[in-house]
Formats: structure tokens, sequence, C-alpha cells
């Protein structure tokens, strides 16, 4: 057979007629489905990459329908494997008459079907044809359709080439689909027509994530016969209630923290779901302190479950870090088992903690929403006085070139760290005393006699005696002794007693200061209209008034750490601030609670 450009009448009249039948099957084709099949809800095999058409019903197949790895036409657009509509002819050879038709039902998971075309002709326009339509199943409602004539010039092999088609169906979701291609026609002797289809074989996988957690990575196609993992993660404070793969349960993710599912060699479409619960709280929170060591100001650290130090100074930045899975703690310190805090919060926390001298035992708690509650502890020393130092009475002349010297130095708090005389090194018995010898020069010799504790605070003494001038003993030092809640006072050995005993407030030492004043040979004048008390002692002179941190030392203002006050009619003035600016050595015993006082007239 040859082909004409000019062909006659009745050739032109066959052909008419036999593209009419054609056109007539290729319709009624669209339209069919059959009674009772029921789409599948999870299509496999969507590229053919089984090597079968396992899920494709063969509507028709007059010259030849089946599937084909890459051959001397076309490798297959996706994978290795493609349908194939009508026989492949290398040669003008005849075809059978007929539309050779593969469909399939399935349920729509995707939001978008994805396939594609490559058509193969010899024939011209108008004979043969190729077509593809999507509709709902058991409707005539039609998504997408397309079809298309014989195109070549009747000479050569023509093709489209691969033509990649997407339909939109997320309008359709759930919802039964059918999917048909045709491929054929008129029954020419020697000009044919055939097509190869593919249809992309990546599944979908559907995944749905409830509220307060999530999966990893989302919905969304994968590789066709890839192994994809998904993580399920419940927020903070949760945990995995349900997990399901395609509808079943997954039991050992239940109460979970985390869980991972890996699909292997996947192929068909797969959906994952999953819900959380709130986790029941039985974790209690978590204190962390830091290595108090490395910390500024402290000295005598000892490490250990609770951690003991000293620090010189109150009050003492407490820093810590407090954990909870909650989000929420109400955290508590106490100090010598009083509640000073007790706010709420979490993370890293410096709180200003005011210690009293001495021993002070510290407990940090911390307690979340559902009982659940942790504490921690510190023993921290606070050693702001300098160590006791007394020193017995020295002469202010002498005839011998030795002098002893004898006393006590203690530190109860955090130790003695040194004890000098004129730079040389003492050490003192284990009570505190000591006793040396020290060699004097012609004329006068300046005695400078110093104790430093180990929290660093330093107290001295000095004196001036005279080498080489017989003379009489010099007046004697007045030694006073008060002990806190006692209203005996001792000078120089001797008990009297004040009209009301010494008390601690704020961390100050507060006392009746005119017995010890007039016991010392000085003078309170007070003031009834300003409520002003004025000490005189030797060369100085103290100003205070009642309820002010502001007094007058020699005529120059200073600051108090705390206010003059009247107790049960009494007038109650600060020492450590009368006695430092009238010239008495002051020193504190915290186990004791005593104050010892050295004054030279």
């Amino acid at each position: 057979m040859f082909l004409h450009v000019n062909f006659n009448l009745e050739e032109v009249m066959v052909r008419l007629k036999r593209l009419v039948i054609s056109s007539i099957v290729c319709v009624l084709v669209l339209g069919l489905v059959p009674v009772g099949v029921r789409a599948e809800a999870l299509p496999g095999n969507w590229g053919f990459e089984s090597g079968t058409l396992d899920g494709w019903t063969i509507v028709s197949a007059p010259d030849h329908v089946g599937v084909s790895q890459a051959d001397q036409f076309t490798d297959p657009y996706w994978g290795n494997w493609m349908g194939v509509l009508g026989l492949p002819r290398p040669v003008l050879t005849s075809q059978p008459y007929g539309m050779n038709t593969i469909r399939r039902q399935f349920t729509a998971t995707m939001n978008q079907l994805k396939f594609a075309y490559n058509v193969f002709c010899y024939d011209y326009p108008p004979f043969d044809n190729f077509s593809y339509v999507v509709k709902l199943y058991d409707e005539e409602t039609v998504i997408a359709s397309w079809s298309t004539t014989s195109f070549g010039p009747s000479t050569s092999l023509e093709s489209t080439g691969w033509q990649p088609v997407t339909v939109d169906v997320s309008a359709y979701r759930n919802r039964q689909l059918t999917i048909e291609m045709s491929a054929g026609g008129t029954r020419d002797t020697s000009l044919a027509l055939w097509a190869y289809v593919d249809v992309d074989p990546d599944p979908i996988v559907t995944v749905t994530a409830g509220p307060n957690g999530t999966v990893t990575p989302g919905t969304g196609s994968v590789t066709y016969h890839s192994s994809p993992s998904y993580l399920v993660k419940p927020n903070p404070g949760y945990l995995i209630d349900t997990l399901t793969l395609d509808g079943t349960a997954i039991t050992a993710a239940a109460n979970k923290l985390s869980y991972t599912i890996t699909l292997p060699a996947i192929e068909v479409p797969h959906t994952i779901a999953a819900t959380f619960r709130s986790m029941p709280d039985v974790l209690a929170p978590t204190i962390t302190f830091p290595k108090y060591g490395s910390v500024a100001g402290v000295t005598n650290w000892v490490d250990g479950a609770v951690q003991t130090f000293t620090v010189h100074a109150s009050p003492f930045p407490l820093q810590f870090t407090l954990e909870d899975n909650s989000g929420s703690v109400k955290w508590t310190v106490k100090v010598n088992g009083t509640v000073v805090v007790d706010p709420m919060g979490i993370g890293t926390i410096t709180y200003m903690l005011a210690l009293t001298e001495g021993r002070n035992d510290v407990e940090v708690t911390g307690a979340d929403g559902s009982g659940n509650w942790t504490s921690q502890k510190l023993v921290i020393y606070l050693d702001s006085m300098a160590p006791a130092l007394s020193i017995d009475p020295l002469p202010s002349s002498v005839s011998s070139s030795v002098l002893p010297i004898s006393g006590s130095a203690i530190d109860a708090v955090s130790g003695l760290a040194s004890l000098t005389i004129n730079g040389e090194s003492v050490i003192p018995f284990l009570d505190g005393s000591f006793s040396e010898k020290l060699a004097l020069t012609q004329g006068d010799n300046a005695i400078v006699i110093e104790a430093k504790d180990k929290a660093g605070n330093i107290t001295s003494q000095t004196f001036t005696v005279k080498y080489g001038t017989s003379s009489s003993t010099a007046p004697s030092s007045l030694y006073v002794v008060l002990t806190i809640g006692s209203a005996n006072m001792e000078v120089n050995g001797m008990t009297r007693t004040m009209d009301a005993a010494p008390f601690i407030r704020d961390g100050r030492t507060l006392l009746p200061i005119r017995a010890l004043i007039e016991a010392l040979g000085g003078s309170v004048q007070w003031n009834a209209s300003t409520k002003t008390a004025t000490v005189a002692l030797g060369s100085r002179t103290v100003a205070l008034t009642i309820g002010s941190k502001t007094a007058l030392v020699n005529g120059k203002t200073i600051t108090l750490d705390v206010a003059p006050m009247i107790v049960k009619g009494r007038t109650f003035l600060p020492l450590r601030a009368v006695a430092e600016n009238i010239g008495l050595d002051l020193a504190w015993e915290p186990v004791s609670r005593t104050i010892s006082l050295t004054y030279w007239p």
C-alpha cells in the first residue's frame, strides 16, 4: 500500500465512516463504569512499577494492552515501567480496528493526579485517536479530558514526545474517581497509532497531627519504593495519646515522649494520624547551685551534698538554677528555718539574701502546681566583724629592754588567719591566748598588734612604750564586755548593771549607751525637744537623733546603718556607730554573743 495526497471520494467516505464509529466507541468507553466495582481506597502500582497492570482494568484491547520497560521508541517517564496502548510497530504494518483502553477507579487521597503520555503514529489527520478522561465515579462530572487524532505525514513515524499532565483533584479529596486512557482507531493496512502512558508512582503520605504535637515531615509525596521515616513529637508537657497507620493503631507509641514510624519500600499511599494528651506531672523541679568556691568573696568553701562556706558581707547574692517541665515553680528561701521569700519563677535566679552574723542554714525549696517538690541546702557563715583582740595592759614606759606582751585573739566564725606584733607572726594557743616578748630600743617604741580572720576582717591595736626612762606604770586601758540579752556589763573584770540589755535589730546591736559611756569616763546629754543624744568621750562627740540615720561626729555628718530608737522608755543607740566614732576598739564573739570594747584614756 502507498499513501495518496489526493485520495478518491470512496476512500474518504470509508475513513469517515470508521472515524465516526471509532468516536462513538470512544465516547461509550469514557462513560462506562462497571456496576458494583468499588474504587481502591489506597491504590497501588500507580506507575506500573510492578511490571504488571495490577489495579487497572482492561476495557478493550483489539490490538494490544500491556506494560513495557524502555524500548526502541522511548524510556518510561517515571520509574522503570510504562503502560502501552496498541502494539508498537517499527515499520508500516496493519493495525486491528478499535480502541485499546485501560481504566482505574480510586479514592483521591492526593491533591494532584500526575500522569504523562507519548503518542506515536504513522497516519495523518483525522484518522486514529488518543484520549484520556478523569471523572467522578458513578457520575458524569468530568474533571479533565483531552483527545487527539493522528498527526503524522503518513510517510514516517511521528511522536508527541512525553507530555506530562497534572490534574487538580484537591476539590475531590476522599471521593472516588475514575481515570481512563485509550489509543487506537481505524483499520489501516499500513498506518498505525499507539501510545505509551505513565503515572507518577510516588505515593502520597497524608499526615494529621492533633493539638500539642507534631508529625514531621508533614503531608506530601514520597519517592516510590523509598522508606521514609516520620517523627511523632509531643510538645513539652504532653505525651503521644494515639498513633495510627492507615487506621490501625500503633500501640507501642502510646504514652511516649517521641516515636519514629518508618514506611518500608513504600508503593502505595498511606495515612498517619496522631493525637496527644497532657503529661501527668510526676517530676519534681530541679535546683542547681553553682560551685560557690569560685564566687568572689567566698572563703573556707567545702564542697559536698551541702556546700559550706564563709562570706564577709550581707546581703549575699544567692544564685541557683530552677527548672521544671511544668514551666512554673513556686520557690522558697528559708534562713535558719524562717521563710524570707516565696515567689513564682523559673530559670536562673539571683536573690540578695540577708544573713546574720555567724552560721546561716539556708534551704531553697521548689514546688510545682502538681505538688512535686525538691529542696537544696547551704551553710553560709557571715563573718563581717574583725577578730576579738584583747591585750593585757601595757605600761607607757619601762626600764627593761624586753617587754612581755600577752592577750588573746579569737574569731569564732571563720577562724583566725594570722596574728602579728609589729609584722612578726605570733602563734596563739588553742584557746586564742598568746604571750610574747618584744625587744625594745631606746626611746619611744611603736607597737602594732594585728589580728586577721579567714574572711579578711582585720583588727589592730597600737601602743607606744618608752624604754629607758624611769616612770610609774601608765594608766591602764579599760576593757568592757557586753552580752546580748543581759543587763550585766563587765568593766576590767568588775560587773556593773545597766538599766536595759542590749539587743540585735536587723543585724545591728543597739544598747542603752549611758551606762557604758559613763563607765568609760564620758557623758551623755539628752535634748528632749529634738530627741537628740550627744555622747562625749575624751575629745570626741557624737550626736544622734531618734529615728534618724544621720549623725554628727565632731560636727561632721555621717550615715548610720540603723537609726536610734526608744524602747520601753529607754534610748537605744547603735553600738558600732558610737564605738567606732569615739575611739573604742570593738570585737564580736558570735558563739557567746558577746561584744568586747577596749578604751585607752
